[in-house]
């Protein structure tokens, strides 16, 4: 579970790093990002947990039809309501808008792919 956390949080961390649509909010030392990027992942770990199953399971006629893309939209929803979380904890971290949650979506699983060598989006669940 640890292991998901950090890498979770090296994966938000690159797409913070790549997008200028996702971004730190009064966050000015190399701690302070840590720590933010730690609490998103805790974020994140938990959104998996609850809600994208959920999510999935009542867009399941879209997933199947997509062949399973409609889960990067679910996981850019997903993206956004930890933005949302964040922002109402006054965690300075923050995403601009839908476009960059669908991008960064992308940046987060493959990242959090090729760290954790899960197969789930986000380094969630195997």
């Amino acid at each position: 579970m640890l292991w998901r956390t950090v890498v979770n949080a090296a994966a938000v961390g690159v797409a913070t790093w790549l997008l200028p649509g996702i971004s730190f909010i009064g966050n000015d030392t190399t701690g302070q990002r840590a720590l933010t990027l730690a609490i998103v992942a805790i974020v994140i770990g938990l959104l998996n947990a609850f809600v994208k199953p959920v999510l999935t399971l009542v867009s399941s006629c879209f997933v199947v039809i997509t062949l399973g893309l409609f889960l990067w939209v679910i996981n850019a929803a997903v993206l956004m309501f930890a933005s949302w979380l964040c922002g109402a904890m006054g965690v300075g971290w923050h995403v601009a808008g839908w476009d960059s949650a669908f991008v960064g979506a992308l940046i987060v699983s493959v990242v959090a792919m090729l760290l954790g060598g899960n197969r789930d989006n986000y380094g969630g669940r195997n």
